[in-house]
């Protein structure tokens, strides 16, 4: 296969420079903790110099500041860790912390150091052979918080004419979520990015199915190198779920979107480390400036039981994986995330980081939109509903590594089905913000109005997430439709006032108002029958909410701020 101008990295954030081994006795990684970024030479008015321009843009379209989060950890404390024989193999920016290696002795000197201020143990019985494969071509010393010879492609694609594709075995699941109209309509996911975190890809860069990708970047965090094509295939079959396009046997819902393939996952073993890999990847997709982070990863039990997690934990904020998703969509990334299979199991919840306020979880149903018995459900500790949709996860049409037709169950499937259905939305919608996509999902479910903790907001599709595009790009409707309806103040800050020119009951018994916040939740609903009236604002935070107004022959929605 011809890759389009792959471009491969070998360093990603402030690595170290080198591994001693006759230092460690009993090597340990863990994740160390730093007090500040006093000292850093990075300022946030410089961004070009730790974040990518598309990433900037990304940022300045959805109005998001660049932060002291975004800036890159303190170089001084790194080369201090090192100089006491431990090994640093990543950074993490947005945790202000690092990822080091060392033996007992020499952590107990870390943690008397200064500017430390804690340390997680986050796995044991270190693979000696993975860290000696580790190594680092980024100096620790230097400036860059991305190596310079590693630029993002800028590749330009134009809008296809309509696609009427022979979608073969996987038509089942694309007409599910209404992407064949989504193809016909000519959104297959040209220039949106979308990154992929899995445990590996195997021989992704030789099938031909995938012989027209568009696969601008690859990193293997595990072992810190190029090679991403190996160690499991699962990633390449989620991968396979959008990016197919082979003719009368599997068609991809965003099969002409722009791919980073990230291996966060070591499939030999199950410890917390992989959290930490997984934000070390969610950070360099960001800095990359990609607008999707699809992940059919999932964690709740490790190898030892000291690390397990329980129910409590699933408020969004406990496990490392789940802040560093939410983190990613604060930054105005779209996160969509396998909700787990582990329905039928004990465990029966969803895994870390479905549980993250602000990503999509997806769960699995079969071609009659039944829930798969294993699709894990909810709700979150904190009673937020989870999984957020469903898409097929059962007997899911997929190319395997063989480089033949094949299927597969598991929420891992319906996932990236989602994900592309996203590509094909914000490509039709290129102004929306994260957020807004986030509620044109949950908004789209067939089960919107009575959510639950198996089936969540249900199975969007692209019909209904046109109809919604009037909620969110028109929200000028109710004060310029020739002043049918007036609503102030506007930002408000307690009693939302409503005025109704009396003609419009001629034509509309009724007026059914709802308000709405940004993750898709429905917070207010009210009958409107009078030409006045005062509504008393939900005790909210402050922020963005969406106010819609319908009735029999009528429809408009408004943007208000609440203060």
């Amino acid at each position: 296969m011809k890759l389009k101008q792959l471009l491969f990295i070998t360093s990603i954030i402030l690595f170290g420079t080198g591994f001693s081994y006759t230092a460690f006795s009993q090597t340990t990684e863990r994740v160390v903790y730093f007090k500040d970024k006093n000292g850093t030479t990075f300022s946030t008015s410089r961004p070009l110099e730790f974040l990518t321009q598309k990433s900037i843009d990304r940022r300045n379209k959805q109005g998001i500041s660049i932060t002291e989060q975004d800036l890159p950890v303190n170089t001084d404390y790194i080369s201090q860790i090192n100089n006491l024989g431990a090994s640093v193999s990543h950074a993490l920016k947005w945790f202000n912390a690092a990822i080091v290696t060392a033996d007992e002795t020499t952590f107990i000197e870390i943690e008397n150091l200064s500017f430390v201020d804690k340390i997680d143990r986050v796995a044991i019985n270190l693979d000696t052979n993975r860290v000696a494969r580790i190594s680092a071509t980024c100096d620790i010393n230097t400036e860059d918080d991305i190596c310079p010879e590693f630029e993002v492609n800028k590749i330009l694609k134009t809008n296809k004419n309509q696609e009427d594709f022979d979608y073969g075995s996987s038509l089942a699941q694309i007409q599910m979520l209404g992407v064949d109209k989504m193809h016909q309509q000519g959104y297959l996911g040209q220039g949106i990015h979308i990154a992929v975190l899995d445990g590996g890809f195997i021989n992704a860069n030789t099938l031909s199915a995938f012989s027209h990708a568009d696969i601008a970047f690859v990193y293997d965090v595990v072992e810190n190198g190029q090679n991403v094509y190996q160690a499991s295939s699962h990633g390449t079959k989620v991968l396979s779920a959008m990016l197919s396009k082979k003719e009368g046997e599997i068609i991809g819902t965003a099969p002409e979107a722009t791919y980073y393939l990230f291996r966060t996952e070591d499939v030999s073993k199950e410890f917390p480390i992989e959290e930490a890999f997984w934000a070390v990847g969610a950070e360099k997709a960001d800095s990359l400036g990609v607008d999707i982070l699809q992940t059919s990863l999932g964690y709740s039990d490790f190898d030892n039981s000291d690390y397990d997690y329980t129910h409590d934990d699933l408020d969004g904020n406990t496990a490392m994986i789940s802040q560093a998703a939410e983190f990613a969509t604060q930054k105005g990334i779209v996160v969509v995330t396998s909700a787990g299979n582990s329905g039928n199991s004990a465990w029966q919840k969803i895994s870390f980081p479905a549980d993250a306020p602000s990503v999509l979880a997806v769960g699995a149903v079969d071609s009659n939109e039944e829930i798969g018995n294993f699709s894990s459900i909810g709700n979150t500790a904190d009673g937020r509903v989870k999984p957020d949709i469903m898409a097929m996860g059962v007997g899911t049409t997929l190319w395997s590594e063989q480089n033949q037709l094949t299927s597969g169950n598991g929420t891992s499937y319906a996932a990236p089905l989602i994900a592309g259905l996203v590509a094909g939305f914000m490509q039709k919608n290129p102004n929306l913000t994260q957020k807004e996509v986030m509620f044109a999902m949950r908004r789209a479910g067939d089960n919107y109005s009575t959510p639950n903790e198996q089936y969540g907001y249900g199975i969007p599709n692209f019909d209904r997430l046109t109809q919604i595009e009037l909620i969110l790009g028109q929200e000028e409707d109710l004060t310029n439709k020739d002043a049918q309806i007036r609503i102030f103040p506007n930002p408000v800050a307690s009693i939302l006032h409503i005025e109704i020119d009396e003609k419009l009951f001629i034509t509309n018994e009724t007026l059914n108002l709802q308000i709405y916040n940004l993750q898709g939740q429905l917070i207010l609903e009210e009958i409107l029958n009078t030409d006045k009236k005062d509504i008393d604002f939900p005790a909210v935070s402050k922020g963005i909410y969406i106010v819609h107004i319908e009735g029999q022959n009528y429809q408009g929605t408004i943007k208000i701020l609440k203060e």
